[in-house]
């Protein structure tokens, strides 16, 4: 597993902790956790399609 999906793991169980009585604080946690996980996968994707851009747009230099 990569570290968005980690972090996404790890949202979901915060959010389960204590699914009776939640606490506040655990929810946020969850909440904060997805977000640097989206954020995660966003930049990782970035980055994935700047490389294939680079490598159809520059030419080889061999």
């Amino acid at each position: 597993m990569g570290l968005p999906e980690d972090l996404l793991e790890q949202a979901d169980h915060l959010a389960r902790w204590d699914w009776k009585h939640p606490k506040q604080a655990s929810l946020r946690r969850a909440v904060s956790t997805a977000y640097y996980a989206v954020f995660h996968m966003l930049v990782s994707e970035a980055v994935a399609y700047w490389k294939l851009l680079r490598l159809l747009l520059v030419p080889d230099r061999r």
